[in-house]
């Protein structure tokens, strides 16, 4: 289902009758935020075009939207037998394949022979539809995406030919989904890269406030929102080596001690040798308390 934009939801607004746009005015009016980000200011409302939680979302859309999905669920629970769990409270199924964000969903599949596998992703993909038209809703096939994890004799043989014929179609080596980048092979090294660059690019964006007269602690609460925000956020989610941690600590360090300008620790004069002491308080976070 598409992201609404501005000029979609006034388009597909204007049909409804006069109670019924009443109500998604007054939800458009009532829940419009502006959120300082790097780069610009940005806006969240039901009709940015930016995910959002479903208490940011109409209620119009979440009756109607989550209808279908809850449908979805319940078919995928049949046929997706090797993903369905039993919850210890009530002894009732629980469907562990789907996670959804407002209107962004993904499904995790698994069966024990990969032609199946396939079959399932091209069916899965068919029952949404089915269930989305009945809400007069559709998927957006541009975004739609899938990675796949093959185990066992002549698994890496057939992904490398899947990768490099595109056969079964819209298997991709990473897939976006609500904001980082998922690999097959669930590595960080590629998201790694992005959120140094995206961390570098919001330092720069500042670039004239860290070395304005502005008090420190006023400097490092904005450093600590946008540069290490960026870096960090989400963390929780990803397997990380060593050496990724090395890379972000080192990130964090480089540029802390850019804005610290030498006020990270205090120098002592001790006979002739001059002895650093950190202060504690402006001890800047790492990735290990993430």
């Amino acid at each position: 289902y598409n992201s609404p934009n501005q000029q979609a939801t006034d388009k597909a607004i204007s049909h409804l009758p006069q109670p019924e746009q009443h109500v998604f005015q007054q939800h458009i009016h009532g829940h419009i935020t502006l959120f300082p980000a790097a780069d610009r200011q940005l806006l969240l409302c039901p009709r940015s075009g930016v995910p959002q939680g479903h208490t940011c979302a109409s209620d119009l859309f979440n009756r109607t939207y989550w209808t279908a999905i809850d449908q979805y669920d319940e078919s995928m629970a049949r046929i997706n037998e090797h993903l369905v769990g039993v919850s210890p409270l009530n002894g009732q199924p629980i469907n562990c394949s789907n996670t959804a964000f407002v209107d962004d969903l993904a499904t995790l599949l698994a069966n024990k022979e990969h032609s199946s596998l396939f079959r399932m992703s091209s069916g899965a993909s068919n029952i949404l539809d089915i269930y989305l038209n009945q809400a007069n809703m559709s998927q957006n096939a541009t975004k739609a995406e899938s990675l796949a994890w093959l185990q066992g004799q002549g698994s890496q043989t057939l992904l490398r030919h899947i990768f490099q014929n595109d056969n079964p179609p819209g298997i991709k080596t990473e897939a976006r989904y609500l904001g980082p980048y998922l690999t097959w092979k669930n590595t960080f090294a590629n998201e790694r890269a992005r959120r140094l660059r995206s961390a570098q690019q919001a330092w720069y964006a500042y670039r004239g406030f860290w070395f304005s007269s502005v008090d420190m602690a006023f400097k490092m609460l904005v450093f600590r929102c946008i540069v290490v925000g960026t870096l960090l956020s989400g963390l929780t989610a990803f397997v990380l080596s060593q050496y990724d941690e090395h890379q972000l600590d080192s990130f964090l360090a480089k540029y802390g001690r850019k804005l610290l300008r030498g006020r990270a620790c205090s120098k002592q004069q001790i006979q002739d040798t001059t002895k650093s002491v950190s202060y504690t308080h402006l001890t800047l976070p790492t990735t290990p308390y993430v």
